[in-house]
């Protein structure tokens, strides 16, 4: 089974970030951490931006990718083609907008952290664990998720 996620709303975060990170970056930096995102493509290039932002930099296809190679993710991240991919393919979008995409990323990433606790779990009653520590254990891992707020 696929683990939830939407690659659309990572391309648009990512996209509109790129092409307006003085208005859009403080709002999905305020939202998403690179762990985030489900692609490992789009977690490394959102790392690269970020990285970017915090030495001051300018945000573009270009620095994204020449930061990609600097910190050796360049083949993993698909580099400028796929930055470049990313910016064709998600329109550009309102800060509310931008909110909306940012929060569906962010619930999904969510949903996939309690899956693993929860597929824990079940592994554990199955091998006839008991069921009032399996909870215990399970509840704890879950409000450590929920504690952590939207990521």
């Amino acid at each position: 089974m696929i683990p939830p996620h939407n690659i659309e709303a990572e391309a648009a975060v990512l996209s509109n970030v790129i092409l307006d990170p003085d208005a859009l970056l403080p709002i999905a930096r305020e939202i998403l951490l690179p762990r985030d995102f489900f692609s490992r493509a789009h977690s490394l290039v959102y790392a690269a931006i970020l990285k970017l932002a915090d030495e001051g930099r300018a945000i573009d296809a270009v620095t994204v990718a020449t930061q990609l190679r600097d910190n050796g993710d360049l083949r993993q991240s698909g580099g400028l083609p796929y930055v470049m991919e990313i910016l064709n393919a998600a329109p550009a979008c309102i800060e509310r907008h931008l909110r909306e995409h940012c929060a569906t990323v962010a619930n999904y990433s969510k949903a996939r952290r309690l899956i693993r606790p929860l597929r824990r779990a079940l592994a554990e009653l199955r091998h006839g664990e008991d069921a009032a520590d399996v909870l215990v254990k399970m509840t704890s891992k879950i409000d450590s998720i929920v504690a952590r707020g939207a990521t």
